[in-house]
This record gives structure tokens, C-alpha cells and sequence, in this order.
């Protein structure tokens, strides 16, 4: 069994529109007080900490009309911001929130709120749960994270259908970096909207990672890399930072596209990565560089075989697709038996998981001993244009059984119903 990753509840966050009415409904209703109060500029909130036993209420208003909390009340309304969850190690949960399905906004830990004694990682829903975001409780940085197969730009865009979680805990002390740049204004930060821009390397030109964001985003992802590449990084983007650094020259930031929506900008982040090859710097799933036959397979809707149709599936290249009745097939021969009404009615040819042709089955003709189980057998039959009206194009990806190389494959057959869809 895996050894938990969260230990506590660090803070329950609620996003009020007016800090001041809800800490006085708290202390009227509940008796409870203020722990600690801190604006947090740059994320453009105020937050009030109320204590709880071990952990707290969290309270968080908006301080600028453009910061994550109030697009967040913009969209939600007040009520459940995110959940805070305490780990021992922050590198490893935020490791693990990434290899299922969450994905990183910050590629490295940045501080969060009760400086120096709260870094944290931020994250949205995963493709298979809920949201989630985690602020380490001893020294340490945060790093947001995301899920849904797409990399929000602020904890407000990870947020989706769903609150924002975190998790809180230790991660190793990171070297401090002279912050890269000015920033933008606010007035340039607005006018840029969200935007895609590319870390270039002056030595060449050449572009080696490329992130999307809003406001000074470039510049603290660049600050982030920089502080994991003095910490000695074997991240790929990192090496390449401490080598351009180490030869004297600073790393250059191109905006390559500006005033976008968060969608446009997913896309040309998206484009880039796979056109350049570049450092993906956390996107992955929807929008990433697939074959044309795994995105076919991936958007096409499934086969859904109805119990009437029993079909054994008789899995091809795409460079060796022939007649089926040309090949022998490693069939068994109790599914041959034409009498049984166990045994495949209908064989369906399957290319990179989507069916390409129905074949109404006449009989099967072995290549050698019936009774040797070394036998294969030709089909005979006609194509079904009525069945392939009804499943050619179709994904047959959800009956196939977890790393099995076997080409052969029956639907709805056998005594117990045998491969029914997962």
C-alpha cells in the first residue's frame, strides 16, 4: 500500500467579497479571532487567518479587480475557494498530483502566504478527481498545478467546474535568484491580456522552452527555472539556464503571441511545444502532438457491440490491411462452430483500434489439422454493409484487454459474455 502523502488539514480557503463583514460573522458566530493577517500583493489578495484547532479558516478577498480571487467571485460567487493539505515532502506530492493527471502552473516552488513558513503547490482537479492545491508548513516555495488535460494560467483558471485545492509541506531550501527584470506595468500587463511567450537562448537564437500567462508570468517562470538551476536541477530547461547564465549572458524572454483569451493562448502553447519540440513546461493530454490515428481513435465514439451481435475482432496493421479471408487467423477452434450459439457471428477487421470493415461469417477453413491447436483458420463470409453502417469508424479501444498483444479479440461470446467493454 502506498504511504499517504497528506498528513492534515492545513486550511479550509473561502473567498469573500468583504474581509472585514465576514471576520465579524466568524467572531460573532462562532467566537472565532484572527490569527494572522497578510496582504499578498503579489497575488492581489488580503487574507485573514482564523484558527482552528491545528488548522484554519482561511478568508481571502480580492485587492485588485484583475487577481485570480476576484475572477474567482466574478464566476463562483463567495463560498469554497480550495482546500489546504499538509505533506512532509511538497516535491514528492506535487510529483505524484502530476503523474495522475494534474498538471503544474509553476514548474518550481515559489513562496506562499505566512512567509518563510508556508510554501505550497496549487492545483486544480485531475482528470480523475477532485480539485486539489498544497502549501508546504517549514521553508519552502510554491508551485501551482492544474489538471483536465489543459494548463491554467492562475489559480482562478485552474478553478474550471470546481474548487482549487493545495498541499502543504517540506521542500528543500531553494537558492535565492535577483528577480528577472522590472515586470510589466499594469497598464502593459492589461493591454497584453494572455500571451505565449518563448526562453531563448542568446548564444543562438534558438528558442528551448516556451509557457503562456498573464501579467509578470514570463518573468517568474524564468525566476523559477533560474532558482532550480542553482539548486542543480537535472530539468532540461534548467540546465540550459545555468549553462547561458554561466557564460555570462542573461536568457531572453520573446512574447510570441499577445492579447489572447486563455483558449487561444492553450492552443498556440500547445502548437509551439510539438512545431519547435520545445520544453512543454507542463502541458500534456488534449492539444499535445498524437498520430492521426491516435487523435481518431481518441475522438471517435465507441463500438458499443450490442449483445445480438457476438464478433471476434481480428486486429490489423494499417500497412497490412487485405481481404480477410486471404489471411489465417489464430482462431480456437471452439469458436469456429457455426452451431454454437457461443461462437462470433460477425468478424471485425480493426485498424489502430477503429473498425474498418463487418464481415457476416460463412465459415472458417483450417490450414492444417483441426484438431492441432496450432491451427489457424481463413474466413469466409461477405461484408455486412448494414453492420458497417453501424460501427465502421467506431472505437473498439475500451474491449481491449490490458497489455494484451493478442490480435484476436471476442465480443459478446462464450458462456459468461466473455470481453465486455471496460
Amino acid at each position: 500500500m502506498t504511504e499517504p502523502l497528506l498528513t492534515e488539514i492545513d486550511h479550509v480557503a473561502i473567498a469573500v467579497r468583504d474581509l472585514e463583514a465576514a471576520i465579524a460573522y466568524y467572531a460573532e458566530t462562532f467566537g472565532a479571532t484572527v490569527d494572522h493577517r497578510e496582504r499578498i500583493e503579489s497575488d492581489g489578495v488580503e487574507e485573514a487567518l482564523l484558527k482552528v484547532a491545528d488548522s484554519y479558516i482561511q478568508l481571502l478577498t480580492p485587492t485588485t479587480d484583475t487577481s485570480p480571487v476576484a475572477k474567482y467571485l466574478e464566476k463562483k460567487g463567495e463560498g469554497l475557494h480550495h482546500v489546504g493539505y499538509r505533506v512532509d515532502d511538497c516535491a514528492a506530492a506535487l510529483q505524484s498530483v502530476k503523474d495522475h493527471g494534474g498538471q503544474a502552473i509553476d514548474q518550481a516552488p515559489r513562496p506562499g502566504s505566512r512567509e518563510p513558513s508556508a510554501p505550497s503547490s496549487s492545483w486544480s482537479k485531475s482528470r480523475d478527481g477532485p480539485p486539489m492545491e498544497g502549501d508546504p508548513v517549514t521553508d519552502g516555495r510554491q508551485v501551482v498545478v492544474s489538471g483536465d488535460d489543459a494548463t491554467p494560467e492562475t489559480a482562478e483558471d485552474a478553478v474550471g467546474d470546481g474548487p482549487v485545492g493545495t498541499i502543504i509541506g517540506a521542500v528543500p531550501p531553494t537558492a535565492e535568484v535577483e528577480p528577472t527584470g522590472p515586470g510589466f506595468t499594469e497598464e502593459v500587463a492589461a493591454k497584453l491580456k494572455s500571451y505565449v511567450y518563448l526562453l531563448v537562448d542568446p548564444r543562438t537564437g534558438r528558442p528551448f522552452a516556451v509557457g503562456r500567462g498573464k501579467g509578470d508570468r514570463c518573468f517568474s517562470d524564468l525566476d523559477a527555472l533560474r532558482r532550480a538551476a542553482a539548486d542543480g536541477s537535472a530539468q532540461p530547461s534548467a540546465v540550459r539556464v545555468r549553462e547561458i547564465e554561466d557564460s555570462g549572458r542573461p536568457v531572453r524572454i520573446d512574447i510570441l503571441r499577445h492579447g489572447l483569451d486563455g483558449d487561444a493562448s492553450r492552443l498556440v502553447e500547445a502548437a509551439t511545444v510539438d512545431a519547435l519540440g520545445l520544453d512543454p513546461a507542463g502541458i500534456s493530454g488534449a492539444g499535445r502532438r498524437q498520430s492521426v490515428e491516435a487523435v481518431a481513435t481518441a475522438l471517435a465514439r465507441p463500438a458499443k457491440f450490442k449483445r445480438s451481435h457476438p464478433v471476434v475482432l481480428l486486429r490489423v496493421a494499417a500497412d497490412d490491411m487485405v481481404d480477410p479471408s486471404e489471411r489465417a487467423w489464430r482462431v480456437a477452434r471452439r469458436w469456429t462452430d457455426l452451431d454454437s450459439p457461443r461462437s462470433p457471428r460477425w468478424a471485425v477487421l480493426v485498424v489502430d483500434d477503429l473498425v474498418r470493415e463487418v464481415v457476416r461469417i460463412d465459415g472458417w477453413e483450417p490450414t492444417g489439422p483441426a484438431d492441432s491447436a496450432a491451427t489457424r483458420y481463413r474466413l469466409r463470409g461477405e461484408r455486412d454493409v448494414e453492420l458497417e453502417d453501424r460501427y465502421v469508424g467506431r472505437s473498439v479501444a475500451a474491449y481491449r484487454t490490458s497489455g494484451s498483444q493478442n490480435p484476436v479479440g471476442y465480443v459478446w461470446c462464450g458462456p459468461h459474455w466473455v470481453n465486455r467493454p471496460r
